[in-house]
This record gives C-alpha cells, sequence and structure tokens, in this order.
C-alpha cells in the first residue's frame, strides 16, 4: 500500500500569504467537526449497529469517520481491512480491550492515539507513523513493518513488538530511541508484549479447516484459546494448546477443526499469561468448501532466493495478474499467466531484493488477494 504526502497549491499559496504578513489569509480556519463514539460490542468496527455517540450519549446506527473523528475503544474489537487515522482523529483504546487492524494501520498525523495500560493494538500488517505521538501505556504488536516518519513518537510505560523491522527517519523516536531495528522487541517500554505472533491462518482442507500460528518468541506464555465465530462478533472456545512459556526462537502451532463451518466462519487466538492477563489475536475469515473461492499461497516464507506464489481453487482458463510491492508501494514483480488447471504455481526470484517485507498482489476474477512475503537474505 503507497502513502502519499502532497502539499497542495492552495496550501502553500496560504503558506506564503502568511509568511507575506495578508491579513487576510492570517484568520483561524474554522475548527473541523469532530464528533466522539464509542465501541458497545465485540465486533467489526464498520458495523454501524455497535457504536453510541459518546458526545451526546445516544446510541446510533452510525459508523465513526476514522479521518476526523473521536474514536474510542472501549471493549475488543476489530477491522475488516486497512485502516488511515486522518490528521485530525484521535484513537483511545482503554478499558483493558484489545483494538486488531487486519491489515495496514497508517497514523496520518493524528491528533492523538492512546493506548491505557492494559489495552493493546494489534496490527496484522504494517503501522506507518506519519507524524503521530502515540502514547503507549499499554502495548503494541505487529506482525509486519513499523515505519517512523516526520516527528512521529511512541513514548510510555507499555511496550512494542514488531514481525517485521523499525525504520524511523532522523526525526522519529520510539520509547526516546532513534535508532531502527531488526524483528522483536527492540523498541520496547517497561512492560514487553508476552507473545510476538508472526502469523495466523486458517485453510479450507475439505473435511476440515487447518489452523495454523507462528510466535517469534513468547514471554510468560501459558497458553492459547482457539476461538470460533460465525458473525465475526460472538466467539466460543474451539480449543485449549500450551504456549511455550518462555521462548527467544520461533514455535509452530497447529490444529484442525472437524466441526460445521458456515458460508463464512471466523477464527482468532485467545493467549493467556500464566498471571491470567490476555490478548487477542486479528480475526481469519474461511469459507466452507461449498463457496470456497480461490486461495493463495506463499512458500516458503521467509525466504532468501525463490518463493512459489500458489493458487487453488481456479477454473481452468483463468487470467491472474500478480504484482509484488514493498513496503513503500515501489513494484518490484509483475507478471500476468493463464491457469491450465485448478491449481497453478508460479516460481518467483527474491534474491535480488533486499531484506524487508514485501506484499505479494494478485487479482482474479474480479477478487484481489494478498499476502505477506519476508525476504531474509544472508550476505
Amino acid at each position: 500500500m503507497k502513502t502519499n504526502f502532497t502539499t497542495t497549491i492552495k496550501s502553500a499559496t496560504l503558506a506564503f500569504a502568511v509568511l507575506m504578513g495578508s491579513s487576510a489569509l492570517m484568520a483561524t480556519p474554522p475548527p473541523v467537526a469532530k464528533t466522539v463514539y464509542s465501541i458497545v460490542a465485540d465486533a467489526d468496527v464498520a458495523t454501524s449497529t455497535d457504536w453510541s455517540l459518546t458526545s451526546g450519549g445516544a446510541s446510533c446506527s452510525c459508523t465513526p469517520n476514522f479521518t476526523i473523528d473521536a474514536i474510542h475503544i472501549e471493549t475488543d474489537a476489530f477491522s475488516v481491512g486497512s485502516i488511515t487515522l486522518g490528521a485530525v482523529a484521535s484513537l483511545f483504546i482503554t478499558n483493558g480491550s484489545v483494538f486488531s487492524v487486519t491489515g495496514t494501520l497508517i497514523l496520518d498525523a493524528a491528533s492523538a492515539v492512546n493506548i491505557s495500560a492494559g489495552s493493546g493494538l494489534s496490527v496484522s500488517g504494517d503501522l506507518v507513523n506519519n507524524g503521530t505521538s502515540i502514547t503507549a501505556n499499554g502495548n503494541i504488536g505487529l506482525s509486519g513493518n513499523y515505519t517512523g516518519l516526520n516527528s512521529s513518537g511512541i513514548s510510555g510505560s507499555g511496550g512494542m513488538k514488531t514481525g517485521g523491522i523499525v525504520s524511523l527517519d532522523v526525526s522519529a523516536t520510539t520509547f526516546g530511541s532513534g535508532t531502527g531495528c531488526g524483528a522483536g522487541p527492540c523498541a520496547t517500554g517497561t512492560t514487553p508484549l508476552p507473545v510476538t505472533l508472526i502469523s495466523f491462518s486458517a485453510n479450507n482442507n475439505g473435511t476440515g479447516v487447518s489452523l495454523s500460528w507462528s510466535t517469534g518468541s513468547e514471554i510468560n506464555n501459558d497458553y492459547f484459546i482457539v476461538q470460533k465465530s460465525i458473525d465475526g462478533a460472538n466467539f466460543e472456545t474451539l480449543e485449549q494448546v500450551a504456549g511455550a512459556g518462555n521462548s527467544n526462537h520461533v514455535n509452530n502451532y497447529a490444529i484442525v477443526d472437524n466441526g460445521s463451518v458456515t458460508a463464512v466462519t471466523y477464527y482468532r487466538l485467545k493467549q493467556v499469561d500464566f498471571d491470567g492477563a490476555a490478548t487477542y489475536s486479528y480475526p481469519v475469515a474461511i469459507e466452507s468448501a461449498q463457496t470456497a473461492s480461490a486461495q493463495l499461497s506463499v512458500y516458503p516464507n521467509p525466504t532468501a532466493g525463490t518463493a512459489n506464489l500458489s493458487f487453488t481453487n481456479l477454473g481452468k482458463g483463468t487470467t491472474i495478474n500478480i504484482t509484488i510491492t514493498d513496503i513503500s508501494g515501489k513494484v518490484v514483480y509483475a507478471n500476468t499467466s493463464i491457469t491450465s488447471s485448478e491449481r497453478t504455481n508460479t516460481n518467483f526470484d527474491a534474491s535480488s531484493l533486499a531484506s524487508g517485507m514485501y506484499v505479494v498482489n494478485a487479482i482474479c476474477n474480479g477478487n484481489a488477494y494478498h499476502e505477506k512475503l519476508m525476504v531474509s537474505r544472508v550476505d
């Protein structure tokens, strides 16, 4: 996903007029209308019925505007897709809640982001911070990369762990540090995250749903609870899996759900510490075998050389358009192919790419598919 930050001619003219002392243009612009919303149920943040108006106290069938409004997350919530928090907007995660963003989170110089103690922000993609000051007394967990720009910063008594890399420009900081780093708890306050979740996926194998996840490190991790939902909001326990306790290497976990699967079924992980504290993963969705659409998988992942891009559930003669981009949105690979069977494979040579996170984008039958690819070269 590429983010462009463009100064318009109008803005440039205004800035020049102010420097020249134009009284007509120096007047303070009227404030942007902002409404304060509070999430009131465990659900997708795009679901209008799960919000209430904090300013005025009335419930509403409405959805906040993440570019201008004040958003209060007071119970576990998630987004199906990426989110951009605009320059006038603010985000408050409180009351021990976890806000899970399924995709990329962009903070475009947001007015405030505050994560209270015991609460958390989980991002399954990258976090791009373009000038926002984040107060993190709770924890931040990223499966992808963190990019700090334009005097952005993270401070507080909480911590941050990434599955990718932390890169900062000369003006950005994380917990007082101005130095970027590789994957792990490199940008950490006084309370490190208990578990770094690298990946969590679900695949329909025809007779059941195979669920697998990997952790990069674990601190005081007692167990995982795999949860299942038919609506993406109300989850029930499927199975409990013992954690590794304390570990600084990759651990892989897997179970199979042989129960019934509706048209779309959601899964998530609940991770529980030895002291009973819990955090939640982002949810993943799977379709039943009767309604299953095409699926994209990328392996080996991470890779230092060739990666295999594999599609299943495709009809013969389907056209697939594939692009691979870096985290800035630059295209590093493009290919169009026509399938000869329901399963097709494309080999991609990643040996010439720099180490880091890339995104595989594929379009077929009018649908878009995205998978992360980690390139880890040993020079």
